[in-house]
């Protein structure tokens, strides 16, 4: 499934590690959205006009610059704009940023990670609404009816959107485990 990605990321490696650790977000995630996103294509361009290697909307953009008032992470990420994300260094930080909020500040309380991460997926693209029906149903699985419901500019992708980035996310951790078998 990553074969064909593994030759781009390498491109963007330093910047995934770099950030992802200084956000404590899972390198391999990070990698995951990216791949569902833009499949390491950092001038995509969405049909909605999202940009960049997290496909950030004005709404995302904005939300990036608010993370800069919550933590000195985000410092050089004040005057994000959608247009940013096209450039890796700052792209790939504002999709860290972006997960750093949504899994340290918005869902913080959610105590069941595997929940935690699908709301914070679904979030990622499609907001509040779908991600709220996924904590407050405990999952993906039970929310995915409801979400179904929901009017397009609520849900976008939410459907098949969480499910591929985890499945991507498996990918990624594969890969990663046989570099460090290779390593030894």
């Amino acid at each position: 499934m990553i074969e064909s990605l593994l030759e781009k990321e390498k491109a963007v490696s330093k910047f995934i590690d770099t950030h992802a650790r200084s956000f404590s977000i899972d390198p391999d995630l990070v990698r995951a959205l990216i791949s569902q996103e833009c499949a390491f294509n950092g001038k995509a361009v969405s049909p909605t006009g999202a940009v960049g290697w997290g496909q950030f909307t004005n709404i995302g953009a904005e939300q990036v610059r608010l993370i800069t008032g919550m933590t000195d992470k985000a410092k050089g990420l004040e005057g994000f704009q959608k247009e940013d994300a096209t450039d890796p260094d700052k792209g790939i930080k504002a999709i860290c940023a972006f997960l750093w909020w949504l899994f340290f500040v918005r869902h913080k309380n959610v105590v069941d990670n595997r929940v935690r991460l699908e709301a914070s997926l679904t979030f990622y693209n499609s907001g509040g609404k779908a991600a709220n029906l996924v904590i407050t149903l405990g999952g993906f699985s039970n929310a995915l009816g409801k979400i179904k419901d929901l009017p397009p500019k609520y849900k976008s992708q939410a459907d098949v959107y969480a499910p591929g980035v985890i499945k991507y996310n498996e990918e990624w951790k594969k890969n990663s485990l046989k570099k460090a078998e290779a390593a030894v």
